[in-house]
């Protein structure tokens, strides 16, 4: 992966202003100052209004903005940001559950100018192969409601992979110390599915794109002859890794996203070919093993509540894989698949929301007690303070084994099945 330019012809931010949507009311930037910032993502003012804003074909663009900015331009966005964070410290959901940025109709109109030095804020186009930022001062920030809104990506019915290979033995369930975000990885013979594809603090973009860290991920998947990715919901800690990687993203031959739902980062000519939304599913996986992904039918309606939860079996083995849906949610779910994981034990799980406080409700039992394997993807965000112990008790509370290392600065990898 190569250093270039932020500022390539065709992916330059543009010049004055962009419309974005919020991704993470308290997220921690990867390049200097690497300070709290609020993460947006969006497109140009001229593609916003353009009819082919919902035609996948607008470049769009990340935009990390510093607190310092937000506090010099926005009061309202300022004591939004200070509310998620009080959030945050309670663990009472930060990512946007406490701001009514999350609403479809909710958008933001940045105003800038590009600078030569750094600063603040910076912005770069996603999915492109730059790792260089450009920096902005940032004039004006506007939250205003809209009309438009991000269509969804067609449905299918199923994931669009040819059957994997008749094998004898059962799939290969790996997780990944990613930081503050979440990947898993299923293999079967020369088939490969990626359960989520994210990462956070500590693993930063500079590290990983100039490959100054351990990558277990990209040596494993290179292995694999056909790769497909499934982003359990809309939060870029589970989908980063595509824009930070070209040669995984140009790797990955479909993206599944939960149905129904528009994701604006996503309609990016870079990848939007790829993109599904899919419901309800069961890829078999021969040798009686199912891959089953649930589409959530939430209680209440939340940006971690509009997601996928996966559910992989054999005659012998369970794994679930949650997402950031926390596991008492499943009781109240509208889809019965999801209520009826309520009922079994498992050899693997992926603690949800990265082990916070709400997921130490309602977890679920150990299948082999001392032996079944609770997975903690979190980092060191000083806010989050990811996993928290009163999820790390519950989990070995019902016998599971913990796997936790939240400082990891290397993309490992560990064997969750067989």
């Amino acid at each position: 992966m190569s250093e270039t330019q932020g500022n390539e012809e065709g992916f330059a931010l543009p010049e004055g202003s962009l419309v974005a949507k919020l991704d993470n009311m308290v997220a921690i930037q990867d390049y200097a100052p690497e300070s709290a910032c609020i993460r947006l993502i969006g497109v140009s003012e001229a593609d916003f209004k353009s009819a082919s804003f919902n035609e996948r074909r607008a470049e769009v663009f990340l935009v990390d903005v510093g607190i310092d900015d937000i506090s010099r331009t926005s009061a309202k966005l300022l004591r939004q940001w200070r509310r998620a964070v009080l959030a945050a410290w309670n663990d009472r959901g930060a990512d946007g559950a406490n701001s009514d940025l999350g609403a479809p109709e909710k958008w933001v109109r940045i105003r800038y100018e590009l600078s030569s030095t750094p600063t603040s804020s910076y912005g770069y186009c996603l999915f492109r192969e730059q790792t260089t930022p450009t920096y902005l001062q940032i004039l004006d920030i506007e939250v205003f409601d809209s009309t438009q809104v991000v269509i969804p990506p067609p449905q299918v019915e199923a994931l669009p992979l040819p059957l994997p290979q008749a094998l004898a033995s059962g799939p290969l369930l790996q997780a990944f110390h990613v930081g503050q975000g979440m990947c898993s990885l299923i293999i079967r013979g020369d088939m490969g599915i990626l359960m989520d594809c994210g990462a956070g603090t500590p693993i930063k973009r500079p590290a990983y794109t100039s490959g100054a860290i351990t990558n277990e991920l990209a040596t494993t998947v290179a292995n694999v002859a056909v790769l497909a990715a499934v982003i359990s919901h809309a939060d870029s800690d589970h989908w980063r890794l595509l824009d930070w990687d070209a040669a995984l993203a140009a790797q990955v031959q479909v993206i599944a996203i939960p149905s129904g739902i528009g994701m604006l980062a996503f309609t990016s000519p870079a990848l939007a070919l790829q993109v599904v939304g899919i419901g309800d599913c069961s890829l078999p996986l021969g040798a009686g093993a199912h891959l089953d992904l649930l589409r959530t039918q939430p209680w209440v309606s939340d940006p971690n509540g509009c997601a996928l939860v996966a559910h992989l079996y054999t005659d012998t083995v369970r794994a679930l894989l949650p997402g950031d849906y926390v596991y008492a949610r499943f009781a109240t779910d509208g889809n019965p698949g999801i209520q009826g994981l309520l009922t079994q034990t498992f050899d693997a799980v992926v603690a949800p929301h990265h082990g916070c406080k709400a997921s130490a409700h309602n977890v679920p039992a150990a299948s082999v007690p001392g032996r079944s394997q609770a997975f903690f993807s979190a980092g060191d965000h000083g806010g989050y303070r990811h996993p928290r112990f009163d999820a790390l008790h519950a989990h070995s509370a019902q016998d599971f084994r913990i796997i936790n290392d939240r400082t990891a600065r290397h993309v490992w990898s560990h064997v969750l099945l067989p």
